[in-house]
């Protein structure tokens, strides 16, 4: 029959110590996680209305709005303009996030209508 014996007071210190380091590190993870959210959406609604928030801002905003949006602006002499896109608008912009989007949209969708009939996928 194997021992039981209860832990020691050190290892309970140490466990409650770990648990106290757990927490504090998921606590900071969310409150990163929130920065990160609340920046996005600032972001996504940005670009929203980028075009009426440049149309309408003195020329030292627009500057500003440039620099945060593209990393280059390439003016051709044949007035041809290129643009490399800044972060984070390069990531939401770009074609890979936009397609796992659709995907994840469609995948609600099924997972919506599957509850709707009544079905269990």
């Amino acid at each position: 029959m194997p021992s039981t014996s209860t832990p020691s007071k050190n290892e309970h210190a140490r466990i409650s110590s770990q648990q106290t380091q757990i927490e504090q590190r998921r606590e900071a993870l969310n409150r990163g996680l929130t920065e990160v959210s609340e920046r996005i959406d600032l972001a996504l609604q940005l670009m929203t209305n980028a075009q009426a928030v440049y149309a309408n801002a003195p020329e030292h905003v627009k500057k500003l709005l440039n620099q945060a949006f593209y990393e280059r602006i390439l003016v051709r002499a044949d007035g041809h303009i290129e643009t490399e896109n800044a972060e984070p608008f390069k990531t939401l912009r770009s074609r890979a996030l936009q397609e796992g989007a659709i995907q994840h949209h469609a995948a609600l969708g099924v997972q919506k209508a599957a509850a709707a009939s009544g079905c269990r996928r």
